[in-house]
């Protein structure tokens, strides 16, 4: 948010090279990658909110990424399957068709690039709940807590 706001401001940001710290979440279990993620989307959606009268529109691509992959996509696949089940099946392909475009895109052992790749897809729709639940609360005027995810 800082970096940000200075560029807004017509800073430059600099950063160096090399890595100075580590994060580790210490998630042993999926609910906490669940609502790790949740927040992520929550934060895409607040983030894509305080900056949408700006030229850098922060969290924008992840909030619009998350609505196609969880709910546009889906709600097409559903609507369509009265008319043609083929298609609504055709449709619901994207999701195996994204995860192998990521993993072979990736950079990390073939292990990490397929988990990391089943996990970027999946990851859509906490993302996209979050969203949800950021913009339900921006309408009803409501003060969200922190979402922890331990």
């Amino acid at each position: 948010d800082l970096c940000a706001r200075l560029r807004g401001a017509g800073w430059r940001i600099w950063r160096i090279k090399n890595e100075m710290a580590t994060h580790d979440a210490d998630m042993t279990k999926f609910q906490q990658w669940w609502m790790r993620t949740l927040r992520s989307g929550y934060g895409s959606a607040q983030a894509s909110d305080m900056t949408r009268n700006s030229l850098e529109r922060r969290g924008l691509s992840e909030s619009l990424s998350a609505w196609f992959w969880a709910f546009i996509l889906p709600a097409v696949a559903v609507f369509s399957f009265p008319f043609s089940p083929i298609l609504a099946l055709l449709i619901l392909f994207a999701y195996p068709l994204q995860v192998i475009r990521i993993a072979i895109k990736g950079r990390r052992t073939y292990f990490e690039n397929w988990i990391r790749a089943v996990f970027l897809v999946l990851g859509k729709f906490p993302e996209f709940l979050g969203q949800v639940k950021f913009n339900y609360e921006k309408v009803f005027g409501l003060h969200s807590k922190l979402i922890e995810h331990k």
